[in-house]
């Protein structure tokens, strides 16, 4: 990378050049920022040790130029090392498990380094920057010239076996290589001052560069309209308050309830379109009453978070002398003093798993009765418990995924072969499912 990376070079007055890049070119930083944290790799050496320190940057500038570096090393936790701590908490466990869980089935290969991701490469030249501070602890930096230039090695791509079965030897596919200008235009990547340290923020960037794409400065509303984190004393606390505030259709109360490392920006920029949201669910609310309860729940480690696993949850809804429980398997609908239950129950099930061919049945009943570690991800700010979003769907994804075998893979990918025969099963299993609906009424 050019040394117009590093020094007071970077600083430079924020200026609108009429030459700016094609509106198509616009996002271009922006989406390798958001694809040197999700797609690239793990190792952290590179973008501390051009950070001034082991804490953080020293300027807006240096964190982008950390980031920037670490996408030219293919180096995931060099990526994340240079956004908000907060970010990074939430993304990097998750992340790093759902690459060995890609190597285990063989989507991946058992050789591929998450420290250096092959076949994949960026290079930045020439690159200067200007910095826009949007609030003290808040700073757009742009992309004012430069040249970046990306590269595919379809060949050196680390893909394991259940891939390359499906797609052939990669062994002498083309690859590809693009150089053109870095300059972001109007698009910026912001960058939030934690602990003294300056770290992009990937939520902060997304928020900001939708404003400026429609003429704003991407500066959030006055801080002291953001929704304030609450939180609770515990991690139950955490999910009962998100889960009392969902039932009230109250979304400044779900928003509160957010981790803020992780969801600050939500929280920064949500004045700008509660006013209309509330709005809309007032009406709501008017009609409409929710109650949501949960039975008991449980918790475990989950790194340095905490695991909230719900095993019961049952949901009421009361609208126009109407009112629909939802209580496991079975919904009791209540009107002018008569119910009915209706469970859709393992009659139904089997039934179902009966129509399809015998080696998928032996998959879905395997799973049916496998446990996976679901549940919330939560996570300790100053004392407060919170709900941390990323973490919650990264849990899921890697606990649906932890149920699979290889073997499984393979059968699957055997239906995409035979697209017609595919169809006709789902057809088969589409109806099924339609008459079980009615099948079971108390």
């Amino acid at each position: 990378m050019s040394n117009e990376m590093s020094g007071q070079s970077l600083e430079l007055p924020l200026t609108d050049e009429a030459d700016g890049p094609k509106p198509r070119h616009r996002f271009r930083i922006v989406a390798v920022a958001i694809a040197a944290v999700l797609l690239v790799g793990a190792g952290a050496g590179t973008a501390i040790g051009l950070s001034g320190g082991s804490g953080g940057n020293a300027t807006p500038a240096a964190a982008v130029n950390a980031l920037l570096t670490a996408a030219e090393n293919s180096d995931l936790l060099g990526a994340l090392g240079a956004i908000a701590p907060g970010e990074r908490a939430a993304i990097e466990p998750g992340l790093v498990t759902l690459i060995h869980q890609m190597q285990r089935l063989d989507v991946l290969s058992a050789e591929a380094d998450p420290s250096h991701v092959s076949g994949v490469s960026f290079r930045f030249s020439g690159i200067q920057t200007s910095t826009q501070y949007l609030e003290p602890t808040i700073a757009a930096v742009t992309i004012t010239h430069g040249t970046m230039t990306s590269g595919t090695d379809i060949a050196s791509l680390p893909l394991g076996s259940f891939v390359t079965g499906l797609t052939g030897s990669l062994a002498g596919k083309p690859s590809s290589s693009h150089t053109g200008s870095a300059s972001t235009g109007r698009s910026a990547l912001v960058t939030v001052n934690d602990g003294g340290s300056w770290y992009v923020s990937l939520g902060y960037t997304i928020a900001a560069d939708a404003l400026r794409s429609g003429g704003g400065t991407g500066a959030p509303p006055s801080p002291s309209l953001a929704v304030v984190p609450t939180g609770a004393s515990t991690p139950q606390g955490a999910v009962s308050n998100f889960l009392d505030s969902l039932a009230a259709l109250n979304l400044s109360g779900m928003f509160a309830d957010f981790a803020p490392g992780e969801m600050g920006a939500l929280q920064s920029y949500a004045p700008m379109f509660l006013g209309k949201a509330n709005a809309e669910l007032s009406r709501v609310r008017a009609s409409l009453s929710l109650k949501i309860s949960v039975p008991t729940m449980s918790t475990q480690p989950l790194g340095s978070m905490t695991l909230v696993k719900v095993s019961k949850l049952v949901l009421q809804e009361t609208a126009h002398g109407t009112t629909i429980t939802i209580n496991g398997h079975c919904t009791t609908e209540t009107s002018f003093g008569h119910s009915t239950t209706t469970c859709n129950g393992a009659g139904a099930s089997r039934s179902i798993l009966k129509l399809l061919p015998a080696n998928i049945q032996s998959i879905l009943q395997r799973m049916s009765h496998s446990r996976p570690n679901e549940g919330i991800a939560t996570v300790e700010e100053n004392g407060k418990w919170y709900i941390s979003p990323v973490a919650t769907l990264l849990q899921t994804v890697n606990a649906v995924v932890g149920e699979l075998q290889p073997s499984d893979l393979a059968l699957i990918s055997s239906y995409a072969k035979d697209p017609a025969a595919a169809k006709q099963e789902l057809e088969k299993i589409a109806l099924a499912i339609l008459n079980a609906e009615h099948s079971s009424v108390i």
